[in-house]
């Protein structure tokens, strides 16, 4: 006899009967039993107290936790895939008022969870949050960057449009109260900042400091300065005339300006350098306190030592004595004094210095002239050339540098170089070698430095001389003599990236480092807010604690110019910034990537890339243009009778045929013209394109939709109409304000200069409007093509040749081609037709909202 059933056995049982019913239940009953089981569910909650709210989450979270623990990977996928469709299906299905219930309730719960966390949980997440994203941000490739972008626009676009004037109040209100806060520590952290320079850092990022353009010229001088300069600062009111200190060569030159492949090694252990060739020693009193000391401390005041021209018998040269032993051995002496510096650097470095710097010739050409080693120079602290007026200071030569010392009075001040005693002798703060003796690399022509008897040039007293002050400022000061084309370059040609203007330079002229400073004169020149998300377009992520990245797409047909020849430009940008940029190398597909040891340099080196790739583009054909498509019906129509009456009643005229004459379905109202090179451009020119939606497009043509534009009258291009190239269409509003098209087209192409994707024509300030009717490129064309629509060369018969649109002109100048009202802006592809006759369109945009 079988046994008792079990309360076990019941509710399998039951069990197995609810999921056959289940399975049988039709869509709606599903709905409806979950809707009632929801009500019967939140009934019980709402009993519930808060002690058994509080054990039933403890007991729930305990049986998750271990389900958690037990499921495999595997399991863990699966369960994730379904609760993420589950998620999406509610999604889909819930309404709006449902959707705003559940995200203000989600907000509630996330802002009660952010109150109740203490600081270090708070610090916890935020690091965590931090990782995660930056890992996200590593995985993604460029296509899912860019639509990550132009969705979080697009949100924030919604969201922008959504908040009432209240809302939007309170958002300008907190964001001015973020940008105060941020301006207060940035104002904290930059005082006495100064005299603490850092050169990684990019002052020009913080837009608290702003001292304006170094572009005020002194007429005395010709030095540049900036505006709150004192008028004095450089020559005293034309009472300092010292030789400036001619501009490095060769190899120095190359070093100095990054085109040297070793530019930046040399420019960044240009003090050890410098080291290995200095002629004089330092010397100090010394303290030292305790037995670990790790910083060098002095007591008074520091020296220059200069010791003999040979050294002694036995010895091993050092300092000056080294530059009187065989071009090999200088080497092998200067690098065993540092081994890190690179060899061939310290021969070139070597060969400049014995090849033009004065002393060491002075120096060479004393002791290979005298026939023992018993002799003395002199090196003068005061130079009074020969046969010159004692009122004019000049750079000395070489045979002024050091005189032999022939039983002759020696002034104090004055050095003199025994060729072998043993001794050291100090070199006077005030004599005329102090400086180059100690500093040859800053000084490689032997330059004099500061001495007491300069005179002061156009003084009633004679016996006026340049102080100290007067003639080191006068040393610093950059002058407009060494600018090529300093006229021209005071009123450039400018670009904006990322809000911030900048100097167009002539390609043909040699840039300078005075020429590449940027125009801050108008940093917040757009005048939208910017919020913390919108920053991401420009996003640097911190790599470790240390570093910092960011990657950005650029044609590989720019690559060129960013390297430049031999490396010389990136060279020089990474130089400048402090940054190491990565660049694909050729045949690799890839974004270029720039790292650096701030954010400040970080983003400075993507400016300056930002540059080329701009310049660069306006000098390629253009590939895509923005235009107003004017195939309306109505439009096309008038248009084929007037290219009959044309025919018909002007067939005389010289040059005319039918091939002059586009294609009806390509008629156009041109905007502007630029140049994408390939897909990530295309993609971010059309996304720039939506946004002209809505920030340019839209204001304007609010209040004036629908907008008809009506084609009347023709026009050409040049001077004679016996000799046109371009014979167009002009159009004019029918139903709006006059000047709105006007507008409407500068306003775009404003938006895409400032992007660095159009340019405007030189000396125009407004677009010319224009559909062109007759184009004698055209009647060049071969089995009915246009040269503007195939691109190629191939089909081209011969040169391009004018027609004579005189009686064109007579006879239709007010040829009214009919009305269309304006439906859409499209931004397509030269030299080709898409599936309605028109240019293959990349991007379109609708006018009406």
């Amino acid at each position: 006899m079988p046994g008792k059933r079990t309360q076990l056995s019941r509710q399998t049982a039951t069990a197995k009967r609810l999921r056959l019913l289940r399975s049988n239940e039709t869509a709606d009953e599903n709905m409806h039993r979950l809707a009632t089981q929801r009500v019967i569910s939140e009934q019980n909650l709402t009993r519930q107290s808060s002690v058994e709210r509080s054990q039933r989450l403890a007991s729930q979270n305990f049986r998750t936790s271990a389900n958690r623990q037990r499921e495999s990977s595997a399991e863990r996928s699966q369960r994730l895939a379904s609760q993420n469709s589950g998620t999406l299906a509610n999604r889909q299905r819930e309404s709006s008022a449902e959707r705003s219930q559940r995200l203000t309730s989600q907000n509630s719960r996330t802002l009660a969870n952010r109150q109740r966390e203490s600081s270090a949980v708070h610090s916890q997440r935020l690091a965590s949050q931090n990782s995660r994203t930056l890992a996200n941000r590593q995985r993604e490739s460029s296509a899912e960057r860019s639509q990550r972008l132009a969705s979080q626009n697009s949100r924030t676009l919604a969201n922008r449009e959504r908040e009432s004037r209240a809302e939007r109040s309170h958002r300008l209100a907190q964001q001015n109260a973020r940008s105060a806060r941020n301006r207060t520590r940035r104002q904290h952290s930059l005082l006495n900042s100064a005299f603490a320079y850092d050169c990684t850092f990019d002052y020009a990022e913080l837009n608290d400091i702003d001292i304006g353009r170094m572009d005020k010229i002194c007429n005395l001088c010709q030095a540049i300065k900036w505006a709150a300069e004192a008028p004095g600062i450089c020559c005293s009111g034309g009472k300092v005339n010292i030789p400036k200190i001619p501009a490095p060569t060769s190899v120095f030159k190359e070093l100095i300006s990054g085109s040297h492949p070793s530019s930046k090694h040399f420019l960044n252990h240009s003090r050890q350098y410098n080291t290995l060739f200095q002629m004089t020693s330092f010397g100090a009193k010394e303290i030292r306190e305790g037995n670990f000391m790790p910083t060098f401390k002095v007591q008074g005041q520091v020296y220059h030592l200069i010791g003999n021209l040979l050294p002694a018998e036995g010895a091993q040269p050092e300092f000056l004595q080294i530059y009187f032993v065989s071009h090999a051995d200088q080497v092998s002496l200067r690098s065993n004094l540092n081994p890190t510096l690179q060899i061939y650097l310290i021969d070139a470095l070597q060969t400049y210095l014995n090849d033009h710097n004065m002393y060491i010739q002075s120096f060479k050409y004393n002791l290979e002239n005298r026939p023992t080693n018993d002799f003395k120079l002199i090196i003068h602290a005061d130079v009074k050339p020969p046969n010159e007026h004692r009122g004019r200071y000049n750079a000395p030569i070489v045979d002024e540098v050091a005189v032999l010392l022939i039983d002759e009075d020696k002034g104090p001040r004055d050095i003199v170089l025994n060729a072998r005693d043993g001794r050291l002798q100090r070199v006077s703060e005030i004599h005329r070698s102090y400086d180059p003796l100690q500093y040859p690399l800053l000084f490689p022509f032997g330059n004099d430095g500061y001495c007491i008897n300069i005179p002061q040039q156009n003084t009633a007293a004679r016996s006026k001389t340049v102080s100290c002050m007067q003639f080191y400022a006068f040393r610093f000061m950059a002058f407009a003599s060494l600018i090529k084309k300093m006229a021209a370059s005071l009123r450039p040609e400018v670009i904006w990236i990322e809000g911030r203007c900048y100097r167009v330079n002539d390609p043909t002229t040699e840039i300078t480092a005075l020429q590449e400073y940027d125009l801050y004169e108008n940093d917040n020149s757009y005048n939208y807010e910017l919020d913390e998300g919108e920053e991401d377009e420009f996003e640097v992520v911190m790599v470790d604690n240390s570093r910092y990245k960011t990657s950005l797409h650029v044609s590989k047909h720019y690559l060129g110019f960013i390297i430049g020849k031999k490396g010389s430009i990136k060279m020089r940008i990474e130089r400048d910034t402090r940054t190491d940029i990565k660049i694909p190398r050729q045949g690799q597909e890839g974004d270029i990537t720039i790292f650096g040891s701030t954010a400040a340099s970080v983003k400075a080196a993507r400016r300056r890339i930002n540059i080329i790739v701009m310049s660069s583009r306006m000098k390629q054909k253009s590939t895509h243009f923005i235009s107003i498509p004017m195939n309306h019906p109505n439009i096309m129509k008038r248009f084929e009778e007037f290219k009959a009456l044309v025919l018909r009643e002007c067939a005389g005229s010289k040059g005319l045929d039918e091939s002059l004459f586009i294609e009806s379905q390509k008629l156009h109202l041109t905007i502007g013209v630029m140049c994408l090179m390939d897909n990530e451009e295309r993609v971010l020119a059309s996304k720039l394109f939506t946004e002209a939606k809505d920030k340019v497009v839209g204001p304007l043509l609010k209040g004036h939709l629908p907008l008809k534009i009506r084609m009347k009258g023709i026009s050409y291009m040049n001077d004679d109409p016996s000799q046109i190239d371009v014979l167009y269409g002009t159009v004019q509003e029918e139903s709006s304000a006059k000047g709105l098209i006007q507008e409407l087209a500068d306003g775009l192409v404003d938006y895409f200069s400032k992007a660095g994707y159009m340019n405007r024509e030189h000396g125009r300030d407004n677009v010319k409007l224009h559909v062109t009717l007759m184009n004698s490129k055209y009647g060049n064309r071969t089995s009915g093509t246009n040269v503007e629509d195939s691109g190629s060369s191939r089909n081209i018969r011969k040169p391009r040749v004018t027609f004579d649109g005189s009686l064109v002109l007579e006879k239709f100048a007010d040829f009214d081609f009919g009305v269309m009202e304006l439906e859409d802006i499209h931004l397509s592809q030269r030299h080709s037709t898409g599936s309605d006759g028109y240019y293959q369109p990349t991007c379109v945009i609708a006018s009406m909202f």
